[in-house]
């Protein structure tokens, strides 16, 4: 599973995307697939000794994410050849699908790093969204010791490579609105290197409403919600899943099993 950003907008309106918890139809349960990120205090032998879901949670999520994440492993983390523990930040994708009166909730992993708050994803340039201009990124940039981020790279994967400064400023505001807490590694901070596809989208109906806009956009979402890991295990539909980690964090998730 891919860790990404999707920014949708359709001429002159400008939306980001956000939880999905539009309903299918209505004989099929409705997904509500957020993602979230959790901190993670990893001993020297690789065992996490606590985890901290983000506080704005409900208590029941937050309990249900602890007992998740507490049943995964890391590899044993390593500084100078020596065993050490540290703290990382996990990224995670959660899916509650409806069951009688509850719900019935699934966690899956997507990656793991430094830890990141702010806006959830960057603004589409309104000049290109008057264009109808579209395009997919791979962004990749540096989380440094002290908190700061720079932006390394932006490659553009598909569209019009004329367009990429434009997408680029977007994205370094964004970093830059963002604050960020590095991997801790004996204790000490270190830097890591994050890359994950970012990728700005018109709709598919040009010149609609705001609410159209979302209602797309929830309705793509989904159906990424009922293609996920998560929604599929708290379906009963298990399926394999494609770990991806942080380019350099010195935390190895290890495979279930």
């Amino acid at each position: 599973m891919r860790t990404r950003i999707c920014i949708m907008a359709a001429a002159m309106t400008i939306a980001a995307a956000g939880l999905a918890s539009a309903a299918g139809k209505s004989a099929e349960p409705q997904l509500s697939m957020f993602n979230t990120q959790a901190r993670v205090e990893i001993g020297v032998d690789g065992k996490i000794l606590a985890v901290q879901p983000d506080p704005a949670l409900p208590p029941v999520i937050g309990q249900a994410i602890q007992s998740a994440v507490l049943g995964w492993r890391f590899a044993a983390p390593s500084r100078a050849g020596q065993p050490v523990g540290g703290v990382t930040f996990v990224q995670i994708a959660g899916c509650a699908v409806p069951v009688g009166d509850g719900l019935r909730m699934a966690f899956d992993y997507r990656s793991n790093g430094p830890g990141r708050s702010g806006q959830e994803a960057p603004r589409y340039p309104v000049d290109l969204a008057r264009r109808g201009v579209s395009a997919a990124l791979q962004l990749t940039y540096r989380v440094q010791a002290d908190g700061t981020a720079v932006v390394e790279q932006v490659a553009v994967e598909k569209g019009d490579a004329r367009v990429q400064k434009g997408f680029r400023r977007a994205i370094e505001e964004w970093i830059g609105s963002n604050r960020f807490q590095p991997e801790l590694l004996d204790g000490q901070p270190v830097a890591t290197r994050v890359s994950f596809p970012v990728e700005f989208m018109m709709s598919t109906k040009p010149f609609q409403s705001q609410a159209a806009v979302l209602r797309e956009m929830k309705a793509q979402q989904q159906a990424w919600a009922a293609d996920s890991t998560s929604c599929k295990t708290a379906l009963g539909n298990a399926a394999k899943l494609d770990r991806t980690v942080v380019l350099d964090s010195p935390f190895k998730l290890l495979p279930a099993g």
